[in-house]
């Protein structure tokens, strides 16, 4: 069973921080020059797609080498919306489901560590505060599509305030939002914990990159599979690491 943890998943810490990346996105350009933050967003939103693939090649690499009840919170969540009828958990639970993407153990030290590094590397603080908004939109954008993926059309409106569900709507329209690479990703519900082959690892547009998961997937972290062994899992972290090298170089950059 999913077990939750009220002190992650206050509703106002998640209002703080989804407003933090809302004013990021919306208004940055009035602290930072227009072109820095444009960069800024446009260099998030391919980092943030970079980091779902890699949390979601952990998580499934979890599925096959940990038991459940060693699961993180965030991926106790994942886990069961791959379960045959329990894909509304995400919405059932909105509040506890998405802090985990900010507040939940995994999330919250990548979230420090960036801010961190944000700060010893960006001498300007107002560059600091709008890399690090933007980061959190886009985090919240992400979580927000899991649930939207699962709700029926009808329910959406009952679930999603009428600006969420009009953005959402939009990137959908723009073809930013992948809604049928979602549906294949879970063709194999009911196997996974059975080292599947995935077709699918991306929700939102980014050149290269599911296929680049699908192979990592499919080629490499299927054949490091050892019973009792946690090789698919140490392999991912490792992805960890170059994700934070890369972060630290992307942040460098922008002190250029």
């Amino acid at each position: 069973m999913l077990h939750p943890r009220p002190e992650d998943a206050s509703q106002l810490a998640y209002a703080l921080v989804s407003t933090t990346g809302l004013m990021g996105v919306l208004f940055g350009w009035l602290l930072i020059s227009w072109r820095v933050h444009a960069l800024i967003v446009v260099w998030a939103y391919f980092q943030h797609q970079l980091f779902f693939v890699l949390s979601h090649l952990t998580f499934h690499a979890m599925f096959v080498e940990h038991e459940f009840k060693d699961y993180s919170l965030g991926a106790q969540f994942a886990f069961i919306h791959h379960q045959p009828g329990q894909q509304n958990v995400l919405s059932e639970h909105w509040c506890e489901y998405r802090s985990t993407w900010f507040f939940a153990g995994p999330a919250l030290r990548l979230h420090t560590f960036t801010l961190l590094v944000a700060c010893y590397t960006l001498s300007n603080a107002q560059t600091v505060a709008v890399y690090f908004g933007v980061w959190l939109f886009f985090m919240n954008v992400q979580a927000i599509l899991q649930e939207y993926f699962h709700v029926d059309l009808k329910e959406r409106n009952k679930r999603f305030m009428s600006g969420t569900l009009l953005g959402l709507r939009l990137l959908e329209s723009c073809g930013l939002v992948n809604f049928e690479g979602h549906k294949k990703h879970h063709h194999h519900d009911n196997e996974i914990s059975a080292r599947p082959e995935i077709e699918t690892f991306t929700d939102m547009w980014c050149p290269g990159l599911n296929q680049l998961a699908v192979y990592c997937w499919n080629r490499k972290l299927l054949k490091l599979h050892q019973p009792g062994q946690r090789r698919m899992t140490t392999a991912c972290h490792a992805g960890w690491l170059c994700f934070a090298v890369l972060m630290v170089l992307s942040m460098l950059c922008l002190t250029v």
